[in-house]
């Protein structure tokens, strides 16, 4: 049923509700922020450490009424004589004010944090509800839309350039943002940004900081625009009245006033701010400071937070993915990949849990190498070994440990499986599973079956 004023001169357009759809407008880029700097293989336990985009607006009204009464003492004297004459006034006043002023103010905020360790991407999209009629006199249909506030969501880079070509979104290139994990890759002066929107980039006027490994340091950069529009009305009024008694001149007045005001007040804002609190190692460490600019994505002009870095020092990378490749009684073979810092040799430890040394040197190869034979190892026993990138003498931390358990002297086929990462994705889309099979026999065949399981 529909209650409307009834169409007498047929000038009206009569419609019917027929449903109401929520569509989504494109996504695009609030804002980009960059990791905080800190070194890969320290790890990326960044504390309180992270990068922040913030937005903020306020309005607000005020208003004032003012009383005011005032009195006057005027006391004078003249002289005159024949062309010329002379005399004095004194005036005293009393002024006494009452004024009553009341102001409000609304101030909304929101702010999108990194602290991940990627770099990383803001983006939105509106929600829009589209109300469906039906024109009475010819069938066809008409649409209202009313847009609601925006949706927003903060994913790494990596994840938005696998998405942006399906989302008609302009990919970020490697060379806007710095490599995260690795302080070499930031730029030290704000020449070095490429693509900065045409405007000059915005430092922290705090200067530069080093590393310390301890407490936070946290540097902020704020843009607030405010526009204030006020009326004011006043009503004075003032009687006088005076007496001249022989040259003698007395009176006395009384004045009141009356002041309203009224104002509105409008302001935006937007806060940027990095903090640094990575994990520091003897051997690492760099200075830093903050630094905001536009970025051109999109066809428009995008803000953009991150460093400036310089002064890196650090050993040579230690390798990465260690791993063991082949594995028997007395022997395997360990492999891994080189680190983004090259070593002139790779060095590698046992680890014995326990004991005053708890890592004992077991060998070395060249840094153009990415493998080494262990030999000797006892059967049956438990090994954990880890590796060191070193140049001049100076070692790197320890890589990521690889722990095994060798064949027993009997010859029996062993098989040792890794342990296979949970993968949880979205509907539609494919789970990668990733696992390192050793067999003591290169001849032993392997099957495998897969499980797949659905949340309660």
């Amino acid at each position: 049923m529909c209650l409307t004023d009834f169409n007498y001169d047929s000038d009206s357009t009569l419609v019917r509700y027929v449903g109401v759809e929520r569509q989504w407008t494109d996504y695009d880029v609030l804002a980009v922020l960059e990791a905080v700097p800190y070194f890969e293989e320290l790890g990326d336990d960044l504390g309180e450490g992270r990068t922040a985009y913030g937005k903020s607006s306020s309005s607000g009204s005020g208003g004032g009424k003012s009383h005011g009464l005032n009195t006057t003492v005027l006391v004078g004297y003249e002289v005159e004589v024949e062309n010329s004459g002379a005399g004095f006034e004194t005036t005293i006043e009393n002024n006494f004010t009452w004024a009553t002023n009341v102001s409000r103010s609304i101030e909304h905020s929101v702010d999108y944090e990194n602290n991940s360790g990627e770099n990383a991407v803001v983006v939105y999209r509106v929600p829009v509800l589209v109300y469906t009629y039906r024109n009475l006199s010819d069938g066809k249909d008409m649409t209202v839309m009313k847009t609601l506030p925006p949706h927003t969501s903060i994913v790494s880079v990596e994840e938005y350039n696998e998405e942006a070509v399906a989302y008609r979104l302009e990919p970020i290139a490697e060379d806007r943002l710095a490599e995260a994990g690795n302080p070499f890759s930031y730029r030290s002066h704000v020449s070095q940004i490429t693509n900065a929107g045409g405007s000059d980039a915005l430092v922290s006027k705090s200067g530069w900081s080093e590393l310390t490994g301890k407490g936070n340091i946290e540097k902020t950069i704020s843009v607030t625009d405010e526009t204030e529009k006020s009326f004011e009305y006043e009503l004075s009024v003032n009687v006088v009245a005076w007496k001249k008694i022989g040259g003698a001149k007395v009176g006395g007045g009384a004045g009141y006033t009356f002041t309203k005001t009224r104002s509105k007040m409008n302001g935006t804002g937007t806060e940027h701010s990095g903090s640094v609190n990575s994990p520091k190692a003897d051997g690492y460490g760099f200075s830093w400071n903050f630094a905001m600019w536009n970025m051109t994505l999109n066809g428009k002009k995008v803000p953009a937070l991150g460093y400036l870095v310089k002064d890196v020092s650090a050993p040579s990378s230690p390798p990465r993915d260690l791993a063991v490749e082949t594995l028997t009684s007395t022997g395997a073979t360990l492999t891994w990949s080189a680190g983004s810092r090259p070593a002139e040799e790779y060095r590698i430890y046992r680890v014995i849990e326990g004991t005053t040394r708890p890592h004992a040197f077991v060998g070395a190869v060249s840094g153009t190498k990415n493998s080494f034979e262990l030999n000797d190892l006892a059967g049956d026993v438990s090994y954990t070994f880890v590796a060191r990138g070193c140049t001049n003498g100076v070692e790197s931390v320890d890589s990521s440990s690889i722990s095994f358990t060798t064949p027993k002297e009997n010859g029996t086929n062993y098989i040792q499986v890794s342990t296979v990462a949970d993968q949880t994705v979205r509907p539609g889309e494919d789970a990668v599973f990733s696992a390192t099979v050793l067999k003591s026999d290169p001849k032993t065949r392997l099957r495998g079956k897969m499980y797949a399981t659905r949340p309660a």
